[in-house]
């Protein structure tokens, strides 16, 4: 990749409430972050967190693979990624409207109920069907997903 194409950079607009949660992090850790060398920007943080984001998805380390390589990877799961999709906006549409959790995101037994309903009314809406160990497992998977957002908003407003 040329140097030129590097360094463009294009606008992308995130919610209000993402900038004021990455306002309040720069602002908690603005010393630590200088004596760590980094930037302490808004910019920076969004960068870093998609960086994270596509390596953990896979998508950084596609980049270099061959293209046989890229071939053989599996494709990520469409239907999971479009209800983890929906998930995070259904939170932060709530968490805005409310200013906090709804309380079926703190009843795990609540959320795990709506999250299975959600699950297959969308398999059903689709067309696909869903066993009960995609179930099982696509339900784990998203109450993983539930808790790293819950943790990730911790740790951005702790402080």
């Amino acid at each position: 990749m040329s140097k030129q194409k590097e360094n463009q950079y294009v606008t992308v607009r995130i919610p209000k409430l993402f900038d004021d949660l990455i306002n309040q992090y720069i602002e908690a850790h603005r010393e630590e972050m200088k004596l760590l060398d980094q930037r302490t920007s808004r910019a920076a943080i969004v960068k870093k967190a998609l960086y994270e984001f596509l390596k953990k998805e896979g998508i950084i380390q596609q980049t270099r693979q061959s293209a046989k390589t890229q071939e053989e990877t599996p494709k990520p799961d469409d239907f999971f990624v479009h209800i983890k999709e929906t998930f995070l906006a259904h939170s932060i549409i709530a968490i805005v409207k409310e200013k906090t959790l709804p309380p079926d995101h703190s009843d795990l037994k609540q959320l795990e109920q709506n999250i299975r309903q959600y699950i297959t009314e969308r398999a059903e809406k689709e067309g696909k069907e869903i066993t009960k160990q995609r179930l099982d497992e696509l339900t784990e998977d998203l109450i993983e997903y539930h808790k790293e957002i819950l943790e990730g908003l911790n740790l951005m407003t702790r402080h």
